[in-house]
């Protein structure tokens, strides 16, 4: 829970109120209590005052970022957040935290300064070890957080999250919004921030591949000391088509698999057999049910979800510079 206080002497801030009644809980514990800094909640448990340096700071009217994305944007406005986006994952990295959920809803924007603040760190694993991507957001997501392409997390799947946030920025009100992966399409983006898009998101011809991504650090220092980022050859604006958002799969014994972006449900009449959260990319799924159905690392019958493997899987176009 966030509870934001404050009084005549101080700002309003924001404290992290927690649960202990689930392993959740003291997870998100464990990694709040390693944050510190502007752009993260505090701890405050047991009744302890947490130090005046590690509180976060908040004003009246602070939005989620997708809230504030639903009013069109000047282009100095989404720069000054996208650049603020990418001082908070540099600290996250610093900090040694990988927060596993970026997404539009777990952003808060500052209305004046256009800084931001990143919450809900209930997914937030230590940064030292290898972990397989969860979380994330459809359209912002990166290619290794969908099922159908399961990888590992990495820092440059968060950064990817800003790159994707300023080409949403931009495709706001256009059907480029609807697909997983419209970034190799930058005719809305004005030409001074394609090249940062490309860098933060990787190259299309490679779908995106993390060797073609630059990093936090890398795309600040550019914002920062006014650097220009690589040019980008554009494709000829297209008429954009609409991601599918359900398929729906019907075995011969009466199963019927449901595929949408946030995940699968096998079902049996009105019984839920087995569950899969997560993201798909649904225009790349099976288009009718064979036995057994693959997709990325699950193998699908009419019982139920198996996993066939564990480590990265890529689809072939990914595969030239792996």
């Amino acid at each position: 829970v966030l509870w934001a206080i404050g009084d005549s002497n101080h700002g309003i801030e924001v404290l992290k109120t927690l649960r202990e009644s689930s392993a959740t809980d003291f997870q998100e514990s464990a990694v709040l209590q390693r944050l510190s800094g502007r752009w993260f909640p505090v701890c405050f448990k047991d009744g302890m005052e947490p130090t005046g340096a590690a509180r976060m700071s908040l004003i009246g009217g602070h939005v989620p970022l997708d809230l504030w994305l639903s009013t069109r944007r000047r282009e100095i406005e989404i720069v000054d957040v996208a650049r603020d986006l990418l001082r908070a994952l540099v600290v996250l990295e610093d900090l040694g935290v990988y927060h596993l959920d970026l997404a539009p809803r777990n952003v808060l924007v500052h209305p004046d300064d256009y800084t931001v603040v990143i919450v809900d760190f209930e997914d937030a694993v230590d940064g030292s070890t290898a972990v397989e991507c969860a979380g994330g957001e459809f359209g912002y997501a990166a290619p290794e957080q969908y099922l159908n392409y399961l990888g590992f997390h990495s820092r440059l799947t968060e950064s990817f999250f800003v790159g994707a946030f300023v080409y949403n920025a931009f495709a706001q009100l256009s059907r480029r919004r609807l697909r997983a992966f419209p970034f190799g399409d930058l005719g809305c983006v004005p030409l001074s921030l394609r090249g940062l898009v490309t860098a933060l998101t990787g190259d299309p011809s490679q779908f995106y591949s993390s060797t073609t991504r630059c990093s936090a650090c890398e795309a600040l220092d550019r914002l920062t000391t006014g650097k220009q980022f690589e040019p980008v050859s554009i494709r000829q604006p297209v008429k954009p088509a609409v991601e599918q958002e359900q398929r729906r799969l019907d075995s011969p014994d009466g199963s019927t698999l449901i595929i949408r972006r946030r995940g699968l449900t096998l079902m049996r009449g009105e019984t839920t057999i087995d569950r899969w959260n997560g993201l798909v990319d649904v225009t790349n799924t099976p288009l009718a049910w064979t036995d057994s159905l693959r997709i990325g690392p699950l193998i699908i019958t009419s019982h139920g979800f198996t996993r066939h493997r564990t480590d990265v899987i890529l689809p072939p176009y990914a595969q030239v510079n792996s």
